[in-house]
């Protein structure tokens, strides 16, 4: 149940940060007094969501394999 909550939770923060792209903005001024500005959107790492939720799908299922001898051991 942990495992399925967590899972949750990291497809909801996914799909957050991909709805609201995280931006950092700058202002400033070089040497010579000239203003430099400028702006970063991320983007979303699609490898990175499905790497986190490919494994906690083969945590589910390595769980369900593990005999009931060993789950308290």
């Amino acid at each position: 149940m942990g495992t399925l909550f967590l899972s949750v939770c990291v497809f909801l923060v996914l799909a957050d940060l991909s709805a609201n792209l995280p931006t950092i903005t700058w202002d400033a001024v070089d040497d010579r007094g000239r203003p430099v500005f400028g702006m970063v959107v991320a983007e979303p790492a699609l490898g990175a969501g499905l790497w986190t939720i490919c494994g906690l799908l083969g945590d589910v299922r390595r769980r369900r394999a593990t005999p009931a001898h060993y789950e308290n051991a």
